[in-house]
């Protein structure tokens, strides 16, 4: 892209921190266009991607078509992914539907978002400094679902942040006459203790936290295997399998459900870590292991 970097200006109080943004410069038409035939000429060499990650406002110059636009260039029937905006999102669910339209697919996608975020796509007001109650977070997923009527079929699961209050996986129903049931899945909240605190970026690492155990736990390794694919370390994916094992034991749930929990949790544990750095997005694993190895077994609702 050719325009100037934008600046980004974050005023860090004792408790809080508010980033100031300027806005994005403008994306060609030119510039769309070879970014299309870049993900072509990728997809045509190795396939369709295995994991996408879908992330933050669209710059000027891109049609709130364009995570569609793109998606469909490389989203298969097989790709996991994550959408972490709400910007096109009808468009992009209806694309989404078509890519995990095959019987034998092995992929899927779930949508991470805000309690604030989530009752106001649904048509409610939440403050985001308020605990998102099991009521209201049944009613604004009944509403979602209503408003976004290709979400059943596009979506597999919702992953729903509350600020420094716990997390909910809410499976997203397939079946039209389950509608109004809704599996949610608890992820106890992370006591980060330490000086002053860098929220800016947090939620992007959560969403890439989250994908890379998605991935790793999706294709999971054997016992003995090391032709895995991916790009969490070995003494991670450790980790992660092994947690995964003990919630699985502990819950009535199933494996694929676990599974997703056990993502979004190391997520959420990424993300915290990150409030330890200065730098945006940036935290050390050691940390983030920390935090998710201590990290108490999700409450099935």
């Amino acid at each position: 892209n050719a325009a100037p970097l934008r600046t980004c200006t974050t005023i860090v109080g004792k408790d809080c921190a508010t980033e100031l943004v300027e806005t994005s410069g403008e994306v060609t038409e030119q510039e769309l266009e070879q970014l299309g035939k870049k993900i072509e000429s990728l997809v045509s060499d190795g396939g369709k991607a295995s994991g996408v990650c879908i992330m933050g406002s669209m710059p000027p110059g891109c049609g709130d078509d364009t995570y569609a636009s793109l998606s469909e260039k490389m989203v298969g029937k097989d790709t996991l992914v994550l959408i972490d905006s709400v910007i096109g999102l009808d468009s992009l669910l209806k694309t989404l539907k078509t890519c995990f339209e095959s019987d034998d697919r092995e992929g899927g996608a779930v949508l991470k978002l805000n309690a604030a975020e989530l009752c106001k796509l649904a048509g409610a007001d939440k403050s985001e400094a308020e605990k998102v109650t099991i009521e209201e977070l049944t009613a604004a997923t009944r509403g979602f679902l209503s408003k976004y009527e290709c979400a059943s079929s596009a979506l597999d699961y919702l992953c729903v942040t509350d600020g420094k209050f716990p997390g909910y996986l809410v499976e997203v129903p397939k079946d039209s006459t389950e509608e109004d049931k809704f599996n949610l899945i608890q992820l106890p909240a992370t006591e980060i203790k330490g000086g002053m605190l860098f929220p800016i970026g947090a939620g992007d690492t959560v969403a890439a936290g989250t994908l890379a155990a998605w991935q790793y736990l999706h294709h999971e390794p054997q016992t003995g295997e090391d032709n895995f694919f991916g790009v969490v370390p070995k003494q991670v994916g450790s980790v992660l399998s092994s947690v995964k094992s003990k919630w699985l034991g502990d819950a009535s749930s199933d494996e694929r459900s676990i599974k997703m929990a056990t993502s979004f949790a190391f997520g959420l544990s990424c993300g915290s870590a990150s409030c330890l750095q200065q730098e945006n997005s940036v935290f050390n694993v050691d940390d983030a292991l920390r935090y998710f190895s201590d990290m108490d077994s999700p409450m099935i609702q």
